[in-house]
């Protein structure tokens, strides 16, 4: 008898050890995402208004663009628990934004860390910063462009395996003519998508 009530005991401690550990629902898995996005650019100066030959054109005026993004990657653990740190490798971003033009822009390896929320079995909270370099074409058709980088903090709500996020990046604008800051540039990007499999 008492070594029944022993073992019922150390099951009764490994059940709630196991109940306070993820259900690894996103964690040590991979993840795809497709983020409709928003980008927008304010510049410093006010806008003005010039006139050259007949023809009025204006400066310094706030641009917009839509686009769609897609990324995949894979999410682990720094260490287990209900609350714990993560790392996150987005393998690729590929994407477009519609402007004055069509911008089309690519960014491998991004490297984000952060932490995990688990609020109950079902549900948990990531919050990251990624970083990583980013190719744009300007011109698609003629294939100018230019290489950046970006700083990105992003907020997910995982529920089982699907997950729903808010990405921001903000960046400066340069001068072409002298490197002096003239705008800045706000990306905002709302992701959906679910993890997959286990690594």
């Amino acid at each position: 008898m008492k070594r029944l009530l022993i073992i019922l005991l150390l099951f009764q401690c490994n059940l709630g050890n196991a109940q306070n550990e993820p259900k690894e629902l996103n964690l040590n898995r991979f993840f795809l995402d497709l983020a409709p996005t928003v980008g927008m650019y304010n510049p410093i100066e006010d806008k003005t208004t010039q006139s050259q030959g007949g023809f009025s054109y204006t400066t310094n005026s706030p641009d917009y663009g839509v686009g769609l993004e897609f990324k995949t990657g894979s999410n682990w653990y720094l260490r287990k628990g209900k609350f714990c740190g993560i790392l996150h490798l987005t393998w690729m971003r590929l994407g477009f934004l519609f402007s004055d033009g069509i911008f089309a822009f690519a960014s491998p390896a991004n490297l984000g860390v952060g932490h995990h929320f688990q609020l109950n079995n079902k549900v948990s909270i990531h919050t990251s910063l990624h970083s990583g370099v980013l190719f744009v074409l300007n011109d698609v058709i003629q294939g100018d462009g230019f290489i950046n980088y970006f700083i990105m903090p992003e907020i997910k709500l995982n529920i089982n395996h699907f997950t729903i996020g808010l990405e921001y990046a903000p960046k400066r604008g340069y001068s072409s003519i002298d490197g002096s800051v003239d705008g800045h540039y706000h990306y905002f990007g709302i992701s959906f998508g679910g993890t997959f499999l286990k690594l």
